[in-house]
């Protein structure tokens, strides 16, 4: 136990120093002031841009007596701007408070629940069920987050949670180059396995005239089945569809070259589990 509250409080304390070094902007101020105005069976829902943060925490649903409120069930939202091709997850850190004498070890009882989850069909949802006192760490490459605080009928000791969400960017975005000058693209996470249900697009663009050559260090994508990818890199020109998956691309020695100044390469992973690191390749402007 000692070891959690340790934990819960170095957790609050980097919250605080970053706080601290990065004063609220009127922006965040308006996002917490939204997320805040909820309370027990209400939600709220805020879009926020990729250069800002959000931190919030639940003081306001406090009694007059410092106690979350019995039989409650808040739910908020927060999702990413869209922001042309780049696409951007969010990262969750900060501290929970709520301790229930009936929970287990499943947190039955009284709960924080964080996920990315888009609709009861969505079997790909990253999802964390978490109680007692302890520090919060949350990652998705998706682009929203639910949460919901559930405090059973008998009630949970404790303030709550102080969550702050961060935007990451994940993968995509407008590529230019010049003759000589070489850009580089990886999936997420890489060399870690890619997350599932992702997809991500890459527009190069390059002087009239210019070609581009494709050469990936390490490609391990699933393989195909039945003569198809289920998780694949699309390449694109001038009309003309190819896709890569398994190890196609995976060595200087499979480079290729595309005979067009533009070009657009889309990178899809599907529903299945995978083990495979995916990507990390250089286009090569000539």
């Amino acid at each position: 136990m000692m070891g959690a509250v340790r934990r819960l409080l170095l957790a609050l304390a980097a919250l605080a120093s970053v706080a601290a070094a990065n004063p609220v902007t009127t922006k965040e101020a308006e996002y917490a002031a939204a997320l805040e105005s909820a309370s027990c069976g209400d939600s709220a829902e805020i879009l926020i841009a990729v250069g800002d943060v959000v931190q919030f925490d639940t003081r306001h649903l406090l009694d007059d007596g410092g106690a979350l409120p019995r039989n409650c069930v808040v739910t908020w939202r927060i999702a990413v701007e869209a922001s042309g091709l780049e696409n951007y997850g969010l990262e969750v850190s900060g501290g929970l408070e709520l301790s229930d004498a009936d929970n287990d070890e499943t947190c039955a009882s009284s709960q924080l629940l964080i996920t990315d989850q888009d609709d009861a069909g969505d079997n790909t949802a990253i999802t964390q069920t978490l109680c007692g006192v302890r520090a919060v760490r949350y990652l998705t490459y998706q682009d929203s987050v639910t949460v919901a605080l559930n405090v059973s009928v008998g009630g949970a000791e404790g303030r709550g949670f102080m969550l702050r969400f961060s935007p990451i960017f994940a993968c995509g975005g407008l590529l230019r180059g010049s003759p000589g000058e070489m850009v580089d693209i990886e999936t997420p996470l890489f060399p870690e396995p890619y997350p599932r249900d992702l997809s991500c697009a890459w527009e190069i663009e390059a002087a009239v005239g210019t070609s581009l050559t494709v050469s990936c260090e390490t490609f391990e994508l699933l393989s195909r089945r039945r003569g198809a990818c289920s998780d694949y890199l699309m390449v694109e020109q001038e009309g003309e569809l190819k896709f890569f998956c398994g190890h196609e691309l995976s060595g200087l020695s499979k480079s290729f070259k595309i005979a067009s100044s533009a070009a657009l390469l889309y990178f899809r992973s599907s529903a299945r589990l995978n083990p495979a690191p995916g990507f990390t390749c250089s286009i090569a402007f000539d």
